[in-house]
């Protein structure tokens, strides 16, 4: 049998690492391993394509404002021999239902990637493979990779929040149905909803959420 080559590893990112609780512009140890994992994979050939995904938090020094996590991720790669050609890049999401929402809509669709590997830490592997199931739908095959990247306290005791807060986001909501799933995200998810207090997102009544083009979201700068 042979082994299982993906049409793209879709690297989810690991947040920057942080200056006096504000993102700056230099990767995370958790998002360099996911990103050094990834290349490891296309350079085994056990993947066609390598996509990187993830943005800038509003809260970033201004100074790196500018700064895309997915653009780093993807300069490393080139750093590390893959050629430009085989890197795709989402430089908008904040969260990992935005990883898969954005990357669906705005590479895999369109190149028709139907098999996929998503690359996070291990502590983060349940979750993410929830939300790719949901988000990606029964026409495409995902497989996680879960790498080493440690687990500090804050991580043990935020996941299971996390965990939580996406089962409650994506309840009821069929798989493949990405637009809902994301448009829930917005109005619901603490990174897509600065500026509301906490009471107020938990408040939110899910169900009358209408579903919104994401298309735009995928564009932006």
């Amino acid at each position: 049998m042979s082994e299982r080559v993906s049409d793209a590893a879709i690297v989810v990112a690991g947040n920057f690492s942080q200056k006096n609780k504000r993102p700056t512009g230099q990767l995370s140890g958790r998002s360099l391993a996911r990103t050094l994992a990834a290349v490891e994979l296309f350079q085994a050939g056990r993947t066609n394509h390598l996509i990187f995904s993830g943005g800038v938090r509003p809260s970033a020094h201004p100074a790196y404002r500018d700064v895309r996590e997915a653009d780093v991720m993807r300069d490393i790669a080139v750093d590390e021999g893959i050629d430009p050609r085989d890197i795709s890049v989402e430089r908008t999401s904040l969260t990992t239902i935005g990883n898969a929402c954005l990357t669906k809509v705005g590479i895999t669709e369109p190149r028709e990637q139907r098999v996929i590997d998503v690359v996070t830490s291990i502590f983060h592997v349940r979750r993410t493979e929830a939300i790719f199931d949901r988000v990606m739908g029964p026409n495409y095959d995902i497989n996680m990779i879960g790498v080493d990247t440690g687990t500090s306290l804050r991580e043990r005791i935020q996941e299971p929040l996390s965990d939580l807060l996406t089962s409650h986001l994506m309840r009821g909501i069929a798989p493949g149905n990405h637009d809902l799933i994301f448009a829930r995200s917005l109005h619901l998810h603490p990174q897509y909803a600065e500026g509301v207090p906490m009471d107020e997102i938990v408040k939110r009544n899910l169900c009358d959420l209408a579903s919104v083009p994401l298309m735009a979201m995928v564009s932006a700068p």
